[in-house]
């Protein structure tokens, strides 16, 4: 059974990133002012300055993938393969989980699409992409194996977000119920760990203090088996603010990585907005050992 990979663009995954041959990105919506909607794209967001909007006042919403989108992409990948396993945006962001177990369900997806469940974000859902791929090129086509692979990773992983702007972040998607009991907390600075539950990790006024209680928890909760830390973000992101979380890991004897973070996330949480993810060591594909 020849097995396809499909990703949306929150994972940050570009076409033959580490030379994969079979994963596939469903690109999502920016939209600004609720009228102007921009696929999430490099080459769209660059061609509309849309980096530059992160300053603005301009409303900024984001929109999942129309179940005619989906089915679109679902029907030209299946020329090529015989079954897809589809790695959504996870249910408490974003409605295109949703969206995917629906449409999956229906003839002639049937039998033929797997979306996995799960509850992880970002650039982690990268990785898991590609061990997926990984897991293919071995051989295994049990499609069960790789929701057990993706459980796994949910337990054994720790995605944390540093918002910038707690109030725009409140006021659109899914993430909205979580962050309103923060709200009065607004000149402080707040960690949020993302997961099926997503919690308060730590609130500062200082950026120092909020890394030290998030690179705590990531040691604590991964019993320091983790590889690297690695920063998801964009380019914008002041960088004094980025040198004071070099600083202290560099300090602290901890390797990290810099990723470019999808704009769908400062889109809703302003344009410093950080995440830090760490994932278990025997998770990890090879293609992310291999690098490091």
């Amino acid at each position: 059974m020849k097995i396809g990979i499909l990703v949306d663009s929150s994972a940050c995954f570009k076409i033959g990133e580490y030379n994969s041959k079979i994963i596939d990105v469903l690109p999502l919506h920016l939209i600004v002012d609720n009228e102007n909607d921009f696929l999430d794209t490099e080459e769209i967001i660059e061609a509309n300055n849309l980096s530059e909007e992160l300053k603005s006042e301009k409303k900024k919403s984001t929109s999942q993938a129309s179940p005619g989108e989906l089915m679109v992409k679902y029907d030209k990948m299946l020329e090529n393969y015989d079954h897809i396993i589809h790695i959504s945006m996870p249910e408490n962001l974003s409605s295109m989980m949703q969206t995917a177990f629906l449409v999956s369900s229906e003839q002639p997806y049937e039998g033929k699409v797997t979306v996995i469940k799960h509850s992880m974000a970002s650039n982690a859902l990268k990785y898991l992409a590609l061990k997926f791929e990984q897991m293919i090129n071995d051989g295994i086509t049990d499609i069960e194996v790789f929701q057990k692979e993706a459980e796994e990773w949910e337990n054994n992983s720790f995605l944390a977000l540093i918002p910038s702007n707690l109030q725009t972040l409140a006021r659109g998607g899914r993430a909205k119920m979580v962050i309103l009991k923060f709200l009065k907390m607004v000149k402080a600075k707040v960690a949020i760990q993302w997961g099926r539950k997503p919690k308060k990790i730590g609130i500062s006024r200082t950026y120092n203090s909020l890394f030290e209680k998030t690179v705590t928890t990531i040691n604590k909760e991964l019993d320091s088996d983790f590889e690297v830390i690695l920063i998801a973000r964009k380019k914008e992101v002041n960088p004094k603010i980025v040198n004071t979380l070099k600083n202290y890991l560099k300090d602290n004897s901890m390797n990290y990585i810099e990723e470019e973070m999808s704009l769908l996330f400062p889109w809703h949480a302003g344009e410093d907005t950080i995440g830090l993810i760490a994932i278990k060591k025997f998770l990890l594909p090879k293609v992310f050992s291999d690098r490091n």
